[in-house]
């Protein structure tokens, strides 16, 4: 059972005496589909027990691929992306029933109204339009497409609740039908409609992240609010404008009395904005602690701790891992006018030795179990560079006696001489590894690559960069977490001039922000205090948060400044929006918040944390626009 090399050179493929490597690469470019396919076929090759002639041993047809006292695993970065999407689309979707049937059972017991479910089937309405277009535009149902679906589901329902309310008060105003559907349309259509707008600036921000998955999931939700918001005004309210008229099960409980006959005398409104005004100040305290605590929250992204467990491709990674050390590769392309130029050799053979003791593989006897670097194939290996001594007529002929097929794996080939010419592949093992200490590796592998002209350098001529899945991913990675934080400044901005176009006036835009910026800050607070690390799928929920925390605070300030307009005192015109539009917001944030919290029984650590980070944005949204809403408007009709 000792583990050893036979050369270090040859530790890629012979990485200790009872484990040997294939190493298959697929073709770039490869379709999802495609990809699949190729992986089926390498499985059914190596399990295929069916005699062949072609694969004769001592006269008698064999099974081509068959082990005798050996098995194979099939594995690598490919393999287990695959089984883990298939897994998370699988179980995602399974949860994702569970949660429309939860939130269901939530909207028919919080919204007291008749139809209490069409909001609901507005909204799944909404998703499958707008995944049916992303189906026509060529698109593919990928981890961030599926993410945006509860999150719509949630916007689209908040929508339909906000119409049907605006419905159901019209009609206890005596209005009936089709008028009663009319009058609410036009009294709640801009105002829904700008929360609308200011949302899908905040997701529109989402186009400046580096991500592509990221860029996705902003144009999913912008088209799908764009939806949901025209169901919302011509389904929903046809639908309602054909019930019977009858004594509408609408919010029930009155003010007391007309929020007019309360007078705006001025020592009153002093009186009533010293204690918002210290409720302001705690929540921007806090608010404050959690940006800066955020900034200390990490990101999970070693895929085999957020996969699930029980899937065989991540068993199987963990094995190939523990048997040679590694589970990938790292790729380094070289390109040079002339391959056979002893210093482009000579330089590429220092370049391997100094990155493989930069990644841990030194010493008397190196072991890839031990090092987050293994050697990798490369051209140099073939003509004994890294001992001096090189000749370009040796190498020529040296080269001319390695098989076509072999030299093809590791240099493009020029046409007439048969001989590597134009770019290399310079290759390294790498293992499964948290993205984060992935792109540490990485940068230090890079910096051992040397600038042209120093010492170390390559040679003039050669250019060099990485390359590979490890690289893509590490970045992806780096870049997903240098940028939440200035992609929810991007988005507040955006929020704000989308309000400042439609109010016109920079106290009705920056007031509906201020609960949005607690609501960021207490949320960030509250996942520092559970200790909950982020990963891909919920760093970004920044602008969950922004959007949620919008649509709320929008509709809020707005029927406030509406019962202001028809003569209602400070206190008088929040009482009368908390009571009647406050109602329905509380209804929908409700039913989201119980959405997301199924997914806090799933057995996969990615799904589990990101529903408990969402549960939490939503809840602070929702806490900021009942709490610290009403004292940010009594405050500003204070300074004003």
């Amino acid at each position: 059972r000792q583990r050893a090399t036979p050369k270090s050179r040859l530790a890629y493929l012979f990485p200790n005496r009872r484990t040997a490597q294939i190493i298959v690469r697929l073709e770039p470019g490869l379709s999802e589909g495609e990809r699949r396919r190729a992986i089926e076929l390498i499985r059914a090759a190596v399990l295929d027990t069916t005699p062949r002639r072609e694969c004769e041993f001592r006269g008698r047809p064999e099974p081509c691929f068959a082990l005798r006292g050996g098995t194979y695993v099939v594995s690598g970065v490919p393999v287990v992306i695959q089984g883990v999407a298939d897994a998370l689309e699988a179980e995602l979707l399974v949860l994702l029933i569970a949660a429309v049937l939860a939130m269901a059972l939530t909207l028919w017991l919080v919204f007291r109204s008749r139809f209490r479910l069409l909001p609901l089937a507005l909204a799944l309405a909404a998703s499958a339009l707008t995944f049916g277009i992303l189906e026509l535009l060529g698109g593919s149902l990928t981890l961030a497409s599926i993410a945006v679906l509860p999150i719509l589901i949630g916007l689209a329902v908040d929508y339909a609740i906000q119409f049907q309310a605006r419905y159901d008060e019209t009609i206890r105003a005596g209005a009936s039908g089709v008028d009663a559907a009319r009058e609410a349309a036009a009294r709640g259509g801009p105002t829904i409609a700008t929360a609308a707008l200011a949302t899908a600036a905040g997701f529109l921000a989402l186009q400046l992240s580096p991500t592509p998955m990221v860029r996705e999931f902003g144009w999913l939700l912008i088209l799908g609010i764009a939806i949901a918001f025209a169901l919302a005004l011509t389904a929903g309210f046809a639908a309602l404008a054909f019930r019977r008229h009858a004594s509408s099960g609408g919010w029930h409980g009155d003010l007391g009395s007309s929020p007019a006959a309360c007078e705006d005398e001025e020592p009153h409104l002093r009186d009533r904005t010293r204690p918002p005004g210290r409720i302001v100040l705690l929540g921007v305290a806090l608010a404050v602690l959690g940006w800066c605590l955020g900034t200390q929250i990490g990101v999970e992204s070693d895929i085999r701790e957020l996969a699930p467990q029980d899937v065989q491709a991540v068993q199987d990674l963990n094995d190939v891992q523990e048997a040679t050390g590694v589970s990938g590769e790292l790729d380094v392309v070289v390109e040079a006018s002339d391959l056979t130029e002893p210093a482009v050799l000579e330089w590429m053979a220092g370049f391997k030795e100094r990155a493989l003791e930069a990644g841990g593989y030194a010493g008397k006897n190196p072991s890839c179990l031990e090092a987050e670097l293994c050697p990798g194939p490369a051209l140099s290996d073939l003509v004994g560079a890294g001992d001096g001594g090189l000749t370009r007529r040796g190498v020529r002929e040296t080269l001319r006696q390695v098989p076509g097929y072999d030299l093809e794996k590791l240099a493009t080939l020029d046409a007439e001489t048969g001989l590597p010419a134009g770019t290399a592949l310079l290759s390294f093992g790498i293992r499964a590894q948290d993205l984060g200490d992935q792109q540490n590796l990485i940068e230090r592998v890079r910096d051992e690559a040397g600038e042209l002209g120093e010492p170390g350098g390559p040679p003039a001529g050669v250019e060099v960069r990485l390359a590979g899945l490890p690289v893509i991913a590490a970045q992806a990675a780096s870049d997903l977490s240098s940028s939440r934080y200035w992609l929810t400044l991007t988005g507040l901005l955006a929020v704000g001039l989308v309000l400042m176009v439609a109010y016109r006036s920079l106290w009705r835009a920056v007031v509906p922000l201020a609960p949005i910026v607690l609501a960021i800050g207490w949320g960030a607070l509250i996942v520092w205090l559970l200790g909950v690390r982020l990963n891909p799928m919920s760093a970004a929920l920044g602008a969950l948060t922004i959007a949620i925390a919008t649509e709320f605070s929008v509709l809020l300030s707005a029927r406030f400044h509406e019962e202001r307009a028809r003569g209602a005192s400070p206190q008088g015109a929040i009482d009368a929006a908390y009571e009647r539009t406050g109602a329905a917001v509380l209804a929908s944030g409700v039913t989201a918040i119980v959405g997301f919290a199924v997914l806090l029984v799933s057995d996969v650590r990615m799904l589990r944390d990101f529903g408990l980070v969402t549960v939490v944005d939503l809840g602070a949204a929702l806490l900021a626009v009942l709490v610290a809403l009403p004292a940010a408007l009594l405050w500003a009709e204070g300074r004003r």
